[in-house]
């Protein structure tokens, strides 16, 4: 019944329904610009949810072979409530995208490798999570780069967040240096490290 109802849901959309994080104050952007074109009420909103105070989880659409913002008029026109998009959006990829890598002096982390589009499908996804560990770290540095570890060893907590800092500053498409970490069936924020400051 349950895959019945998300092809259902899947049908109503133009296309596969995809998840994307984005900082808080992306939405709000997204509404600025639209309304400077014109474009107003629930075409010029993104059909997002918080995730934690600085992230938002935000949906795309694929089609044409190109990634679409799905807006609330959107949603609404395909009778998908943000609910319904967040259940489309966790059967993007139907097997664990985590791979395993080492970190250099010990430890592991996991990278996801998925389709372009498909990273951020891990967070809807706690069952994968937790397989790397009780209290799971995540972190969404730039656009397209999504990286988890278990958490509760500090030194690996340290040399992630530190590494999570070094991606959001140098790769294209930053998204944010900040970690989250999925606890007690919900996201928190667990940090960031700040930028090292510049030599004297």
């Amino acid at each position: 019944m349950l895959f019945a109802l998300l092809a259902a849901a899947f049908a109503a959309a133009p296309g596969p329904v995809l998840p994307l994080v984005l900082p808080a104050e992306a939405p709000p952007q997204f509404s600025e610009q639209a309304a400077a074109r014109g474009v107003v009420g629930l075409a010029g909103a993104l059909a997002c949810e918080p995730l934690v105070e600085a992230l938002t989880l935000c949906y795309r659409v694929e089609r044409d072979g190109k990634l679409h913002y799905v807006t609330l008029a959107d949603a609404a026109a395909w009778g998908l409530p943000l609910d319904d998009l967040r259940a489309a959006a966790a059967g993007a990829l139907d097997h664990s995208p985590l791979v395993p890598q080492e970190i250099e002096g010990g430890g592991v982390y996991h990278q996801v490798v998925a389709p372009q589009g498909r990273e951020a499908v891990v967070l809807l996804k706690p069952e994968w999570l937790t397989a790397v560990g009780r209290f799971p770290m995540v972190a969404i540095p730039a656009r397209g780069v999504v990286v988890v570890w278990a958490g509760g060893n500090p030194e690996t907590d340290r040399i992630m967040a530190v590494a999570v800092r070094r991606m959001f500053d140098e790769l294209p498409d930053p998204i944010s240096p900040v970690v989250i970490r999925w606890d007690a069936g919900r996201w928190v924020t667990w940090g960031e490290a700040k930028p090292r400051p510049p030599a004297e």
